[in-house]
């Protein structure tokens, strides 16, 4: 779906990509195009020409600043991001800043790790465009308060303050995933297999989940692994996506 925030204006997407947008008033437009699974591309067009047409967006970029709770920006740091089995890493420079370039659009999982300072995950960072995210705080493991809220780890039942506490947390020191099903180290909220082990981490230890065709359901679960379909469907109930039968 393309639309026009804030008028009627919205057309579907035809399979070969393209789309039409009719009936535009004049001026400085902001169009928006989201997929189910992949996330929200943005761009801002002057629309003063009668017919214009929009340039494809193939890639995208998004830029940050890493903090140390408490103290200054964190330099040296590895922020990583990935999707599926694609894994793209960066460093912040001396003022915590880091930016990537022509990464392909989709939905994203975000990783800053630095010496000595807690991991900070964020899960479905959308990447459309430009993206610049708001400044990300990461605390530090000496001080013994993951979480920040004031009671130290030895002390805190749930030391990323999620909800779950440590005991019954599979990720005790993240607080987006609590929980991992099939066992693969791979939170459910974030796996896109979770109730199949699929991650094919290597020296790293960074998760790899294939996801050929990029909707956001891995390979291994898949019932179209070829053809973007995240909603799945499978009207006959034959264990094959309509995507993949043409229903």
């Amino acid at each position: 779906m393309v639309a026009v925030p804030f008028s009627r204006v919205s057309a579907q997407v035809k399979a070969d990509g393209s789309f039409t947008l009719r009936r535009i008033p004049r001026g400085a437009r902001r169009l928006v195009a989201g997929v189910a699974g992949v996330g929200t591309v943005q761009r801002t067009l002057p629309l003063d020409d009668p017919d214009i047409e929009v340039p494809a967006v193939t890639s995208a970029s998004l830029s940050g600043r890493l903090a140390q709770r408490g103290a200054g920006p964190v330099s040296g740091a590895t922020v990583t991001l990935q999707f599926g089995d694609l894994v793209l890493s960066a460093a912040s420079d001396g003022a915590g800043e880091f930016s990537f370039t022509d990464v392909p659009p989709g939905v994203y999982r975000l990783l800053a790790t630095a010496d000595g300072l807690a991991p900070l995950a964020v899960p479905h960072v959308p990447v459309g465009a430009e993206l610049e995210l708001p400044p990300l705080v990461l605390g530090a493991l000496a001080d013994g308060d993951q979480d920040g809220d004031g009671v130290g780890d030895a002390a805190d039942e749930d030391d990323d303050n999620d909800g779950e506490p440590d005991a019954t947390d599979d990720f005790p020191g993240d607080r987006h995933e609590w929980r991992d099903s099939d066992g693969d180290q791979v939170g459910d909220n974030w796996d896109n297999c979770p109730a199949e082990p699929n991650n094919e981490a290597g020296a790293d230890a960074i998760p790899r989940q294939p996801d050929a065709d990029r909707d956001g359901v891995g390979d291994d679960c898949d019932n179209c692994p070829d053809h973007p379909n995240p909603n799945q469907g499978d009207s006959d109930g034959d264990g094959i996506g309509d995507a993949c039968e043409g229903g």
